[in-house]
């Protein structure tokens, strides 16, 4: 899918998911205690198959009232798992609506996993 982006008496803007995912996966690994972000096994097989999807363990939707995002994620051993959902939410939408000028619906955070210290 392409997002539109509307540039007053300068035409249009089309930004791809891909780029909306490049986004959203550096600031969610900006936030301490995002160990990654991660695909499940029938996201993975969605993606290679087809256009659209997840990628790199991010999903953009748009509609209407912007764009919703979902990201999967493993986090570090030991972090608060709500207050880090928070920060990557908020962190999220901020990189978003600041670099691409499109206003973030939602962004859903699924934790996938807990990695262990090495």
């Amino acid at each position: 899918m392409q997002n539109k982006v509307r540039l007053e008496q300068k035409g249009d803007l089309t930004i791809s998911d891909e780029a909306i995912s490049t986004i959203v996966s550096l600031a969610a690994k900006e936030i301490d205690g995002v160990a990654s972000l991660k695909h499940n096994l029938s996201e993975q097989l969605a993606a290679i198959f087809s256009r659209g999807g997840y990628r790199k363990g991010v999903k953009v939707e748009g509609n209407d009232d912007g764009i919703t995002l979902e990201i999967n994620m493993r986090v570090d051993y030991g972090v608060n798992v709500s207050d880090l959902a928070i920060k990557v939410q908020e962190n999220i939408k901020t990189a978003v609506e600041a670099m691409i000028d499109i206003k973030v619906a939602a962004v859903n955070v699924h934790v996938m996993g807990v990695e262990s210290e090495k």
